[in-house]
């Protein structure tokens, strides 16, 4: 954003920073009441701007799924260093991300550049000669029907084309930090042996923070609901600077964000 002013969250009390208004939402999640408090520069700023907040409320729906979980006496088997599912699985970015990621790649020094382009270069081919893309294309992220489509796309991916996430690396994540939202969304409660299997026994969540982060970019846009694939970041980023560089009032886009996470939790946590 302009001026290197980040959106971001802050903690209950905490005043806002210089020349930044606090836009607050509050809705139910599983059995507690979530309160947001995000910060946004009075500026202009692109999708990308966006994903860091994006991802502040995701890591904290996760810890709150987490807490639940714990409280019934499971545990959660996924942590950092775990690259099970990173061998797995055909992973879903928002366009939003699939933006911000480009723009963090770009940023790192050049002979882990290189590496990493590398890397997804050869996923980018893989996944042209799977077909799979265009199936992929054609779902629409913000309808949970399409969910069930994802899945059975994603194991024809497991069992016929997988190879490791271009991210991954000694059996852990390079850029953790950034990992997409279904990646810190997805938890499992079984040993991480069955994921190998596909029979891991994943934990549901009311609220997917990748499906509203979705439909809120295709408001923005003024278009449908968009899935980029990981494995194929680098071409698409490649092949849509223009929307890269498009940019709205930073306030108005994140009160929007949050408005549909809050209608969406309440209709989640409706009878």
């Amino acid at each position: 954003m302009a001026g290197g002013r980040q959106i971001r969250l802050c903690d209950e009390g905490e005043p806002a920073p210089a020349r930044c208004a606090l836009l607050e939402a509050e809705f139910p999640f599983i059995d507690e009441t979530v309160r947001l408090r995000a910060a946004v520069p009075d500026s202009r700023a692109t999708l990308a701007d966006v994903v860091p907040l994006a991802r502040e409320i995701c890591d904290r729906l996760t810890s709150s799924v987490v807490r639940q979980v714990e409280a019934r006496g499971r545990t959660i088997s996924c942590a950092k260093g775990c690259g099970v599912c990173c061998t797995n699985y055909l992973v879903p970015m928002t366009v939003p991300e699939a933006l911000r990621l480009w723009e963090e790649i770009r940023r790192l020094p050049a002979a882990e550049f290189r590496r990493l382009a590398e890397a997804f270069d050869g996923a980018a081919r893989r996944l042209a000669e799977s077909g799979l893309e265009e199936a992929y294309a054609r779902l629409d992220p913000a309808d949970p029907a399409s969910m069930a489509a994802q899945r059975e796309l994603a194991g024809k991916w497991w069992s016929e084309n997988r190879f490791p996430c271009p991210m991954l690396r000694d059996g852990a994540c390079s850029l953790y930090v950034s990992r997409p939202m279904p990646c810190r969304e997805f938890l499992v409660v079984s040993p991480p042996e069955q994921c190998r299997t596909n029979t891991e026994t994943r934990v549901r969540r009311p609220v997917a923070l990748h499906a509203v982060l979705a439909a809120w970019a295709a408001e923005m846009e003024a278009a449908r609901p968009t899935l980029v694939l990981l494995c194929n970041l680098l071409p698409w980023c490649e092949g849509h600077r223009a929307r890269a560089r498009r940019s709205w009032p930073g306030r108005p886009m994140v009160r929007r964000l949050l408005e549909i996470l809050t209608e969406t939790a309440e209709r989640a946590a409706a009878p």
